[in-house]
């Protein structure tokens, strides 16, 4: 089954909000028109939630005071309640957006997460003492320390988005200096010569493309996921230029 959920965007920032449905993907497909009690219950809770979420948007769209940050503060079902289902929306959206390896990298956190402390981790759970304890829970499996670096630094980038939400109180934030350090990278070190260097220094690039790969260590990739038809998506404009849409994807 599918969970529903409206997302809003927002200057190229999305933020997702549960309505606390799920269907099958054929259900939502008829869930317009169905005339079954039981899916028109559903629409009727998801039109419900969807007119109370645009009302907020648009009672700080009034007041000039719009952002995903204070429309998280005036609800309480944002999806980033949860360490699991924010890992879920920003794997959903680099996903969406053809950032498949950095998606799989997320994937493989939330996954060794969910295995260490369960499927409803709740941000409160994140203290120093419980990165800790999930470190050296990653070290009894055997776990190189650049994985537990790139898990570490996966799970702060969703604690650092829940701050900026003002899901947790920035006292509250684990990870820094005096705190939770991540460690650092294993790697070898490997001493070039005189002439090696001299020879990267004055190294010319062909293009633009192979200047900036040669200095972020990437390669360019493309691809494309969608997860539902477009005909199950419903959209709507604000003056604040947020679009909502109704989007229904597995876990």
């Amino acid at each position: 089954m599918h969970p529903v959920r409206v997302r809003v965007t927002y200057k190229r920032q999305r933020s997702y909000y549960s309505t606390g449905k799920a269907l099958f993907q054929e259900d939502w497909e008829k869930l317009p028109t169905a005339k079954g009690e039981a899916l028109k219950a559903i629409r009727v809770s998801i039109q419900k939630f969807s007119k109370n979420l645009r009302l907020e948007v648009e009672v700080l769209t009034k007041q000039d005071q719009f952002s995903l940050e204070a429309l998280n503060k005036r609800l309480s079902n944002a999806t980033g309640d949860t360490v699991n289902t924010a890992f879920k929306a920003r794997i959903d959206d680099l996903t969406e957006n053809g950032k498949v390896s950095t998606s799989d990298w997320y994937k493989y956190t939330l996954r060794s997460i969910a295995l260490f402390a369960g499927q409803n981790i709740k941000f409160s759970q994140i203290t120093i003492d419980w990165l800790k304890k999930y470190e050296k829970h990653l070290l009894k499996e055997n776990k190189s320390y650049t994985t537990i670096s790139m898990y570490m630094r996966a799970l702060q980038v969703i604690v650092n988005e829940a701050k900026e939400a003002d899901i947790i109180k920035p006292t509250a934030h684990p990870f820094g200096k005096g705190k939770y350090e991540i460690p650092q990278h294993e790697g070898r070190n490997i001493a070039l010569t005189i002439s090696q260097v001299s020879e990267i220094v004055k190294y010319e690039p062909e293009s633009e493309t192979i200047a900036c790969a040669g200095i972020y260590g990437f390669s360019p990739t493309s691809a494309t996921a969608p997860i539902l038809p477009t005909s199950a998506n419903s959209n709507f404009q604000t003056s604040a230029m947020v679009s909502f849409h109704f989007t229904g994807k597995r876990h």
